[in-house]
C-alpha cells in the first residue's frame, strides 16, 4: 500500500501558488469568505496543512494517545472543534495562529510552505503509511489517515481562498479529488465534520454571501467539475449531510 504523498505533494503545490498569487496578494487584507478571517489568515490557515505535517511528524508516539481511523476522526478529533462556536476559544485561538503565519505577508508564507514540502518530500515517501502519527498528544492517526485528512483541508480552503479573491477554483489533480470525494462519501454517515460531497465549496453554510455572488466559473477539473463525475447523493442522503455540514472548518487540527 502507498501514501497519498504524491497527491498531498501535488495539490500542495497548487495550494501554495494560489497563497504566492496577484490577487491574493492584493487582498492579503481584506475580509475572506470564511467569518472573522482575512484573506492573509485564511492563506495562513490554508499553508499550516502543509507546515503542521512536518511538526506532526517530529512528535514521539505516547502509547496512551488513543488511535483513531479516518471515520472516527471526523466524527471525534475534527466534528468536536466544527461544531464549536464561532468566537470559542478553540475558533479564536485557530484564527490567531492563521494570523500569525500570515503577518509577513504572501511571499514570506509561500516561501515557507516551498521549504516545508522540499523538507517532507526527502522522507515522507519513504514512511510506512500505516505508521501512527500522534498529533500533539490528543490523539493518533495513521500517516495515510493524516495525509487524506490533509488532503480534504487544501482542496476545500484553497477553494475558499479562491472564492475569497474572486478567482477560479484551482485545479487539482483528477487522483486527488477522487480521494477527497471518496473520503466525503465514506464518512458522509458520520456525525457533524464529514465535508460535502464534491467538498462544494459554494454550498458551505460558513461562506459569507457577498462573496458567493462574486465568483467565477470553476476551471477545468476543479471542485465542481470533478462533482460531475460522482453519482449524486440522495434526497434523504443530502438532507441529512445538509444538516451536519461543518460551519468553520472540515479536519482542521490546529
Amino acid at each position: 500500500m502507498s501514501t497519498p504523498w504524491p497527491l498531498f505533494h501535488a495539490t500542495a503545490r497548487t495550494a501554495r501558488d494560489l497563497i504566492a498569487s496577484a490577487p491574493v496578494a492584493a487582498a492579503w487584507d481584506a475580509p475572506a469568505a470564511l467569518p472573522e478571517l482575512t484573506v492573509g489568515a485564511l492563506a495562513g490557515h490554508l499553508g499550516r496543512q502543509i507546515l503542521n505535517l512536518g511538526r506532526f511528524l517530529d512528535v514521539p508516539l505516547s502509547p496512551d494517545t488513543p488511535r483513531m481511523d479516518l471515520a472516527t476522526w471526523f466524527r471525534d478529533g475534527a466534528g468536536g472543534k466544527s461544531d464549536q462556536p464561532l468566537d470559542s476559544a478553540t475558533h479564536r485561538a485557530i484564527r490567531a495562529r492563521a494570523a500569525e503565519h500570515a503577518a509577513n505577508g504572501p511571499a514570506a508564507l509561500a516561501a515557507e510552505v516551498s521549504e516545508a514540502l522540499i523538507a517532507l518530500d526527502r522522507h515522507v515517501p519513504a514512511e510506512d503509511p500505516a505508521r501512527w502519527v500522534d498529533i500533539f498528544g490528543n490523539h493518533a492517526v495513521t500517516l495515510d489517515t493524516l495525509l487524506t485528512t490533509r488532503l480534504v483541508e487544501l482542496v476545500v480552503h484553497s477553494d475558499d481562498l479562491a472564492v475569497s479573491v474572486a478567482a477560479p477554483t484551482p485545479t487539482f489533480p483528477p487522483e486527488a479529488m477522487d480521494r477527497v470525494l471518496a473520503t466525503a462519501t465514506g464518512t458522509a454517515t458520520s456525525p457533524s465534520c464529514a465535508p460535502s460531497p464534491g467538498v462544494n465549496a459554494p454550498r458551505r453554510a460558513s461562506r459569507c454571501s457577498e462573496h458567493e455572488k462574486r465568483r467565477p466559473g470553476k476551471s477545468p477539473g476543479g471542485v465542481q467539475e470533478t462533482q460531475r463525475t460522482t453519482r449524486a447523493p440522495s434526497p434523504a442522503s443530502r438532507r441529512s449531510r445538509s444538516r451536519r455540514r461543518p460551519r468553520h472548518c472540515c479536519s482542521c487540527s490546529r
